[in-house]
């Protein structure tokens, strides 16, 4: 079980529908991306880390957090890891490692934080976090890497510049490859014959894709109530084509929604009809039927689609209720079961149902 030794902090909740009205459309971007992830060579495979870019001042870290999925295991739905409170300049790296003193020996400097979300086998996939929003993806979540492209097993994988965040779709052209084990045998990246490509991510200044940054229900959630309907949140006001989200679910099949918004921030999903119980539902965001509203471009639409997994209620999470007692049968009329007999002693009874 992966465990977080340091920076264990609970996510902050944040009311992005009002900072969003607050803020000019202008200033909205991706604030943060995936830059690099290494699996090193020294005993134990260490150092395991994940690199990450600051594209615009952050404020608050703790909105944005970090997960590994092992295994071709699927989407983990929230992060394993979350950055405690304060902030981060743009331009600066952050580094999330699973072991402090084998990163400090390999790399020279400390880590900025120590998680078993990076706890990585080479062919492990990475997710970035905002709000519990996957805003950026490394590898493919549902494949295990072994013998993939971007199977980086005693070596590294390093963004190349000018390119992010993905969203929640991986893109291997967005990625450069030393090969495994292109780090056998060494001791320390500067000396490396294929150093990992450290703090070398750039990105030019600029307007930002639009993304979705919350959701409601939030990703992973399993006990969403039949009756629900669906929220999305962007990072600025965008403009949605016809068929810009699809909602489909493993039992009831696709389903039919009205879409509205009051703001062009925030799409409300609200869906015809209730969903089955227990089933599990998708909902799909096309990012180039999504465009931002500003003037600014490129970018204009959003950088890749956006999936949202969820789990409707079982029919017990949805509430269990006594809905019948008879506790004291009346003296003349105890025939409760209706069976010509009265009893005042087996004729007592509850019924439960939903």
């Amino acid at each position: 079980m992966k465990s977080l030794t340091r920076l264990n902090h609970t996510t902050v909740a944040l009311l992005l529908t009002i900072a969003a009205s607050l803020t000019p459309a202008s200033a909205s971007a991706q604030d943060m991306l995936i830059s690099g992830v290494v699996d090193g060579p020294l005993p134990g495979g260490l150092p395991k880390a994940v690199e990450i870019y600051v594209v615009n001042d952050v404020s608050d870290l703790s909105r944005w957090g970090v997960s590994s999925a092992n295994n071709g295991a699927g989407p983990t739905g929230s992060p394993e890891f979350v950055f405690g409170g304060g902030s981060a300049a743009a331009g600066t790296y952050l580094y999330v490692a699973s072991d402090a003193d084998s990163f400090l020996q390999f790399f020279g400097i400390a880590a900025d934080a120590i998680s078993g979300a990076a706890n990585v086998n080479g062919d492990d996939a990475i997710e970035l976090f905002e709000n519990g929003a996957v805003v950026d993806v490394f590898g493919d979540v549902s494949v295990d890497g072994s013998s993939e492209p971007w199977e980086y097993l005693d070596g590294w994988a390093y963004r190349v510049s000018d390119t992010g965040p993905d969203g929640s779709v991986f893109s291997l052209s967005s990625w450069t490859f030393s090969g495994p084990n292109a780090l056998d045998g060494e001791t320390n990246n500067a000396t490396a014959a294929q150093p990992f490509p450290i703090a070398s991510f750039a990105q030019a200044a600029g307007d930002a894709a639009p993304r979705v940054v919350a959701t409601s229900p939030v990703a992973g959630d399993n006990t969403v109530a039949v009756a629900a309907n669906v929220s999305l949140t962007f990072s600025e006001p965008v403009a949605v084509a016809d068929g810009a989200f699809d909602l489909s679910c493993e039992v009831s099949g696709a389903r039919s929604f009205t879409v509205s918004s009051a703001d062009n921030v925030v799409f409300d999903l609200v869906v015809d009809g209730e969903f089955e119980p227990a089933e599990r539902c998708n909902v799909t965001v096309f990012g180039a039927l999504v465009s931002d509203i500003d003037t600014d471009d490129p970018p204009d639409t959003m950088a890749a689609d956006f999936v949202l997994d969820f789990g409707v209620a079982s029919p017990l999470q949805n509430g269990v209720v006594i809905n019948e007692i008879n506790a004291d049968p009346d003296t003349t009329l105890g025939d409760s079961n209706g069976d010509g007999v009265d009893n005042f002693n087996e004729l007592v009874f509850a019924k439960i149902g939903n």
